[in-house]
């Protein structure tokens, strides 16, 4: 039934009421913002109901106990009874069947600031490639909107049913996202490189999870992720993961604040006081952690917990704001006060959400006190609101344009992004250009369009809101399996297609691959390949004695059981620059019966200090490897004694090598020091593979990506200098250098025969010095390293030696 200004209102039974507020889209009657100049507020009953309470003072409590669910027949029930100290109303006349329109708590600014934050964004990423604090705001807003609608609930004492407004919202988020991410799948199989397969695919699982943000914030300082210079066409689900995680805990955290409020007159005033505290401990987390590991802060939910807060604690105060700044809706009988500082604040909040990335490069900046600037323009436009001024932002905000762009920017947000990176890797492009850019907007706008008309508006109509249970759980159920199944089928198949075996205590050395004529279809290994070209050995340690253990910076392994009778046995210790050269000793191990055991840990050098220049995260590293000694006497440290630079010639033997070298000979073993591999300032595989993917050969892929070695290392082997260094018991060091085997004829190039010599910028593949173990066997015969004086020894009483 049509009201005084022919707009359509809603009856009561049209479904349950809309509390469930999602990341980018906020529900409104779709006549709602046909004419602001004539403009009918219309609201569901519940929503008219809490308005009032809002309005003349906060409720008594009603008795009614908390649910975790809440059917829709309950929530329509619930807006139909009047509120607690209302008359109850009359019954209706023949013409009263349609409620009377009134202010709606539905804010059309807020619909155009999500539109100028997605455009901000996308332009930004296509662009400038710079941080935009558009997510900054969608945060923000998400926060708002969600707080807002619990805060009514919080004043009328009404029941939460979380369980519902979980399974609402993420029915609405999941099927658009997961067709992005299937289409995301399906592009990156077709267009981008085999190295980047492996992360998409793990960002796929993590993306429809919803923990993207953490498996991020883990890479970012992995000292084995290999992606985590490449940026992934699905990295942008972070900030939905967060906002994932934001809709799960925050209704509970509403639940505590109702708790603490129960007895209370003033509802609202305890939340305020109980997310203000949420806040502050936030922030004060977010600038520490940005300061010392922005990289993993950056996508760290804690980090982010205070932009959050800060929109539930606008949403918790603006009633207040609004009473004591006169502010008024469109169609209200009374204008806004302050018109004129309305208008202006609106602009002053615009100006501040586009200068920040222009004003100033702020990439390793946020989420620090840095992120105050984007939200402290978007409040501000929440705050100055309806302006009732014809040159207001507030008035740009409501124009068709940017509410249009408004009903598909979650559409937008997810499908730009992977159409940028797929464009830029099948263009060769590291930035678009400004035609090619204009089309990569354009095209995701339309697809945006698309996927918002044909998939997400179904899941905003009325039959969706009030399903039941079941089929809320069908559809988020579905969308996991979709993704899942495509994620993990993948990986399945490229499983099915790797050249490369996981290394055993006999399996056969090959270096055909190094003198096999050059194949790209057989070129090894394939990118997809390289997450398993770490030299993982077959056992983890089970050290009886506790003193070899397995953990995440530690991956303590052996070739053999560890209580095997083996007849000699080598400790391998130091970075994974030490690891990386594991399987050269693979020819001796098997011909010999040696014992391997990996005892290597990330990026620290074993010396006497680990903590000289490698920090506390290495500190103490260099006791266990002594303890390990004491335990286990191998016969054999191997070791690099070197470290180089990725550019330059500035290589050197690390401050405490010498002392930590004299250690291990005074306990009667001998040490291999082995020099390092030259490094790179970026990854010499991708390099080599864009070479090859787009129709070169081994000699291009050098003159593009090698160098030579002359130019890597320094002209003397700078270990020399710890030549005759021996210990008690004849103990003796031993060096050998492998550089004329990874760079031969003086040359770093990055393809040997139908191998890829490196796996990134700084570590070899195991495929490659698999390939060189034959060679590398000779060179420890002329050493003469004695390896058979404790043959015989069982491992349970000796380390296997």
């Amino acid at each position: 039934m049509a009201n005084a200004r022919g707009h359509r209102a809603p009856s009561t039974s049209e479904g349950a009421p809309n509390f469930a507020l999602e990341d980018f889209v906020q529900d409104a009657q779709e006549s709602a913002l046909e004419n602001l100049d004539d403009f009918s507020w219309v609201q569901e009953a519940e929503e008219r109901e809490s308005e009032d309470i809002a309005a003349w003072g906060a409720a008594e409590g009603t008795g009614e106990p908390f649910v975790w669910y809440q059917e829709p027949q309950v929530a329509e029930q619930a807006s139909d009874s009047p509120a607690p100290g209302h008359d109850t109303p009359a019954a209706p006349t023949p013409r009263a069947s349609a409620p009377k329109a009134q202010p709606s708590h539905f804010r059309p600014e807020i619909e155009g600031l999500r539109a100028v934050s997605v455009f901000m964004i996308v332009v930004y990423h296509v662009w400038l490639g710079r941080v935009s604090g558009g997510v900054d705001v969608f945060l923000f807003i998400s926060a708002f909107l969600l707080g807002s609608s619990f805060a009514r609930r919080l004043d009328a004492r009404k029941p939460f049913g979380p369980v519902r407004y979980w399974l609402r919202t993420f029915t609405r988020l999941m099927p658009p996202a997961t067709i992005a991410i299937l289409g995301t799948l399906l592009g990156s199989y077709l267009i981008l490189p085999e190295s980047s397969w492996q992360t998409v695919i793990s960002h796929a699982i993590a993306s429809a999870t919803y923990i993207q943000n953490i498996w991020l914030s883990i890479t970012s300082v992995d000292y084995y992720a290999l992606d985590a210079s490449t940026a992934s066409p699905l990295q942008h689900f972070w900030s939905l993961s967060l906002q994932g995680q934001v809709f799960l805990t925050w209704p509970l955290l509403f639940i505590a604040a109702k708790y603490a409020a129960r007895k209370s007159a003033h509802p609202r005033r305890v939340a305020f006081g109980f997310f203000a505290v949420i806040a502050a401990a936030s922030f004060a987390f977010s600038i520490y952690y940005t300061a010392t590991h922005q990289s993993s802060a950056y996508f760290s939910t804690p980090a982010r917990a205070w932009e959050v807060a800060c929109g539930t604690l606008l949403a918790l105060s603006l009633p207040t704001l609004d009473r004591l700044l006169g502010s008024a809706r469109p169609g209200s009988p009374t204008a806004p006060r302050h018109r004129t500082l309305r208008a202006l604040a609106g602009w002053v909040g615009f100006a501040l959400l586009v200068s920040l990335g222009i004003v100033l490069n702020v990439q390793g900046l946020f989420p620090g006190w840095i992120a105050l600037w984007p939200l402290t323009g978007a409040g501000l436009i929440i705050v100055a609101g309806y302006s009732g001024t014809s040159w207001g932002f507030d008035r740009v905000l409501t124009m068709k344009l940017p509410r249009a762009l408004a009903s598909s920017s979650y559409s937008l947000y997810l499908v730009h992004w992977p159409i940028l990176i797929l464009w830029l890797a099948h263009s060769g492009q590291k930035r678009a250009g400004a035609l090619d850019g204009l089309l990569v907007i354009a095209g995701s706008m339309a697809l945006a369009w698309i996927l918002s008309t044909i998939v997400d508006s179904r899941f905003r109509k009325p039959s969706w809101k009030s399903a039941p249970w079941w089929r809320s759980l069908t559809v988020i159920g579905t969308c996991l399996a979709l993704v899942l199944g495509g994620a993990l089928g993948l990986r399945g198949y490229l499983a099915s297609q790797q050249t490369s075996d996981p290394i055993t205590a006999d399996s056969p050395e090959s270096s055909r691959v190094l003198t096999e004529p050059f194949n790209p279809d057989t070129l090894s290994p394939k990118g997809f390949e390289l997450d398993d070209q770490w030299p993982s050995l077959p056992h983890l340690c089970d050290d009886p004695s506790g003193v070899l253990v397995a953990t995440k910076d530690i991956p303590c392994e052996t070739l053999r059981p560890l209580d095997a009778k083996t007849n000699a046995t080598v400790l391998v210790v130091g970075s994974s620059h030490s690891r990386q050269f594991i399987p050269t000793l693979l020819a001796e191990a098997q011909a010999h019966n040696w014992q391997i055991i990996n005892f290597t840990k990330n990026a620290c050098t074993f010396r006497e200090d680990s903590s000289l220049q490698d920090g506390e995260y290495c500190k103490g590293y260099f006791d266990q490897v002594m303890n390990a000694i004491d335990a286990h006497h191998p016969d054999l440290v191997l070791m690099t004694s070197t470290k180089a630079t990725p550019t330059g010639t500035g290589e050197a033997v690390p401050e405490g090598t010498r002392e930590g070298i004299q250690a291990v000979l005074d306990k009667g073993v001998n040490v291999l020091a082995l020099r390092d591999a030259p490094r790179w300032p970026t990854s010499l595989y991708t390099c080599a593979e864009s070479v090859i993917n787009a129709g070169g050969d081994p000699k291009r892929a050098d003159d593009e990506c090698g160098a030579n070695l002359s130019s890597k290392l320094a002209e003397e082997d700078p270990s020399a200098a710890l030549d005759g260094m021996t210990g008690e018991s004849g103990a003796k060091l031993y060096r050998m250098d492998l550089s004329d085997l990874i760079c031969p004829d003086g040359r770093c190039a990055p393809i040997q025969g139908n191998a890829y010599v490196y796996m990134d910028d700084n570590h070899l593949t195991r495929t490659f010095t698999n390939g060189i173990a034959q060679k590398v066997s000779a060179r420890f015969e002329r050493l003469g390293i004695p390896l058979e004086g404790n043959a015989g020894r069982a491992g349970s009483d000796g380390g296997g030696a």
